[in-house]
């Protein structure tokens, strides 16, 4: 009687293992369907012998953002020079390889260069010439990329430590403005809505 019981029992036991859902063995398998996994990479990575870490991108992860890329004194370092070939490397493998782009970042207070605030005598920049290069900067950036990158990273760290705007070029120039019209603009941190009265 006991016997009977135990052949009875292991074939159960046998069909809930087999049954049982396997465990995701990537960071991207896990999150399927819920989340896109993302890494950082650098032209160096594409440059290097050291072939790991593009490996472990293309197994774990499938979302890439440039490290440095897309930063305008990377992409964008003189008035009317554009360097694209970084960006347009990385952007071929992201295809290739089936991994999506996050543009990283069209404006930071740290990575632009110093002629983006200046005149041509050197003294700032009106706000009307400061927009005008904001503009054409984006314009020819995003326009490059329109279709082939998933989403952008518009302003990097805009608030500082304090959770207040941060004190920036781009602050005290292109937002004069929108200070004397008393307006609140509205930013979007991680799907948060969050209102700033200038």
């Amino acid at each position: 009687m006991r016997l009977n019981i135990l052949i009875l029992f292991i074939p159960i036991v046998m069909i809930g293992v087999s049954c049982a859902p396997q465990k995701p063995d990537t960071l991207k398998s896990a999150f399927k369907d819920k989340y896109l996994i993302g890494t950082a990479l650098n032209i160096s990575q594409f440059r290097n012998n050291d072939t790991r870490p593009l490996q472990i991108a293309e197994k774990q992860f499938n979302c890439i953002t440039p490290e440095n890329m897309l930063k305008w004194e990377r992409v964008h370092p003189a008035p009317g020079v554009y360097n694209f070939g970084p960006v347009d490397t990385l952007m071929a493998y992201c295809q290739k390889n089936n991994l999506k782009v996050i543009g990283h970042t069209l404006v930071w207070h740290n990575q632009t260069p110093a002629w983006v605030f200046k005149d041509d005598e050197g003294n700032p920049a009106s706000r009307d010439t400061l927009l005008n290069r904001l503009k054409e900067h984006i314009f020819t950036v995003v326009g490059r990329y329109k279709g082939k990158i998933h989403g952008w990273d518009v302003i990097n760290e805009a608030f500082n430590e304090e959770g207040k705007l941060r004190n920036t070029p781009w602050i005290n120039g292109h937002m004069r403005l929108i200070r004397k019209q008393n307006c609140i603009i509205m930013i979007s941190i991680c799907g948060i809505k969050v209102k700033v009265r200038l």
